[in-house]
């Protein structure tokens, strides 16, 4: 796919006349107007290709029309920020360390997912005990046992992003130590309205 040419803009084409074309063209080929659905998409793609500098110049450069890979960091860094704000408000900013009360959700979150780990390999090792013993006494497909191996199959896989939403977690604790938050010393009353508040605090992910 040539985005210039599913605009039908030179590419010399400003950002101007990029974003004027994909107005003008998006419209007849919307589905609502006659268009099609993979028109539709064709048309979308090559905007945002054209609409964003540095995609744009890649794409001049080397024809990769695909996005570029999020930065693991930087989502983990939105992530942290949203319980941050999540924190400032409903906590006490001036009494609440909120760096600390941040650690708590995610710690908690990789706890999770590793006890989920340690489930998912349990029910991994007895269906392959299962698989081991199961067989059929006639000709023909074992169902039991393609039903067994595919289902381990799936666990395989959701142990593997659990794997990694483990590393995103020790990413977050690793960039959160970077940070300190200077709070004033809490009261009793103050200190029980802060465990409360932690309660409801989502985890990653």
């Amino acid at each position: 796919m040539d985005p210039y040419q599913e605009l039908g803009v030179r590419r010399d084409a400003t950002p101007e006349q990029v974003k004027h074309a994909y107005r003008k063209r998006v419209q007849k080929a919307h589905p609502d107007k006659g268009g099609t659905k993979e028109k539709f998409h064709a048309i979308q793609k090559s905007y945002d290709i054209l609409s964003d500098a540095e995609r744009r110049k890649r794409y001049d450069q080397t024809g990769d029309d695909t996005a570029p890979a999020a930065d693991p960091r930087e989502l983990a860094m939105a992530e942290l920020a949203s319980i941050f704000l999540t924190l400032v408000d409903s906590q006490d900013a001036d009494h609440s360390n909120l760096i600390e009360m941040v650690k708590q959700p995610v710690e908690h979150g990789i706890a999770e997912r590793k006890g989920r780990i340690v489930q998912l390999k349990n029910a991994i090792e007895k269906r392959e005990r299962a698989l081991k013993r199961v067989s059929r006494k006639t000709a023909g497909n074992n169902v039991f046992a393609r039903f067994l191996a595919a289902d381990i199959a799936s666990r395989h896989q959701a142990i593997a992003k659990l794997e990694v939403e483990c590393e995103r977690g020790q990413m977050m604790l690793g960039m959160l130590a970077e940070y300190e938050y200077k709070a004033d010393v809490m009261t009793p009353n103050q200190m029980f309205a802060q465990f409360q508040g932690i309660v409801g605090i989502r985890t990653y992910g």
